[in-house]
């Protein structure tokens, strides 16, 4: 991996875990408040479609996590960075607001999503990265059929009680594939990038009754959005790679965000002179990047503390 793509990787961390945040917003719902565009490319297109892009990242450096140390060491590691954070933020959240899932779905999402909805992402991840030995030899031994049992897999959108979401499975395998057999990019990839987001966004506007379509979300939008925001994160990495500095704090920003906005939230809706379209609707953008601005500032002097609860 060049420099300019190291970066890269850190700059897509950031945007990615930044737009997935704004899904998270609902609570902020005001009557009569509705941004129907916004929430399109915000939300539908760039939120809801950011995941995959980790999941990608995710499955292409575990290849050499897991081939450089001893299979159990490699396990017991992701175990402490992804489940030990998961627990703990799952935990806080069930003593602010109460439980009503069986609590051991609650805390680590075995059967279903967890207190946190979004953290159930990591208990997949540590499912998958599990599998990453195993996923390696076969994408190496045979791979076209190793990514057409991905794609079948994908298309078929089977859930099960091992991969709760079976996009992570997909987009994490498929970055097993990338680590193992790396693909150049194409050429004219920012104008393919920006007429295939723009596509997307169209058609979600024209075609609003579509936006929960199972083939359209997971066969174009999310392989879309994942695409674009590489693309994105090269040509930030090129122009400013001190962006990615700020991926110091994004794991951070990701396991917290909710306790975070829950509590924004609160506030606002206590000062009932806020409570006009303009000003929600400047508070619902700027939240997220204010969050994760005033978590960087202060992440220097949680210490230990906060090593041990962002693992």
């Amino acid at each position: 991996m060049t420099p300019i793509q190291s970066d890269a990787v850190r700059c897509a961390r950031v945007l990615c875990i930044l737009f997935m945040s704004y899904v998270h917003l609902h609570f902020f719902d005001l009557p009569g408040a509705n941004f129907p565009l916004t929430d399109i490319i915000i939300v539908d297109t760039f939120g809801r479609s950011s995941v995959p892009l980790l999941s990608v990242l995710s499955g292409y450096f575990m290849v050499s996590f897991f081939a450089k140390r001893p299979y159990t060491t490699a396990a017991l590691s992701r175990g402490r960075s992804l489940i030990v954070p998961m627990l703990i933020w799952n935990l806080i959240a069930c003593l602010l607001f109460g439980v009503t899932d069986p609590i051991w779905d609650a805390l680590l999402a075995v059967t279903d999503a967890s207190k946190l909805i979004y953290l159930t992402f990591l208990r997949d991840l540590f499912i998958m990265s599990l599998l990453t030995p195993a996923l390696a030899v076969c994408a190496k031994k045979a791979p076209p059929a190793f990514i057409a049992a991905i794609l079948i897999y994908y298309g078929l959108g089977w859930s099960s009680i091992v991969i709760l979401r079976p996009q992570i499975a997909f987009f994490y395998s498929l970055g097993i594939f990338f680590a193992i057999h790396p693909q150049p990019m194409p050429k004219w990839s920012r104008v393919i990038a920006i007429v295939s987001i723009s596509a997307a966004i169209i058609f979600q506007i024209v075609r609003p009754d579509h936006l929960s379509n199972f083939y359209f979300d997971n066969l174009y939008l999310r392989p879309v959005t994942a695409f674009s925001f590489w693309v994105m994160s090269l040509w930030i990495a090129q122009r400013w790679p001190r962006f990615g500095r700020f991926d110091k704090t994004a794991f951070a920003f990701f396991v917290m965000h909710g306790i975070v906005f829950h509590v924004v939230g609160a506030a606002y809706f206590q000062a009932a002179s806020l409570h006009v379209v303009p000003v929600y609707y400047a508070m619902w953008l700027l939240t997220p990047p204010v969050v994760y601005a005033g978590i960087y500032a202060i992440w220097p002097l949680t210490g230990k503390t906060g090593r041990i609860i962002t693992a």
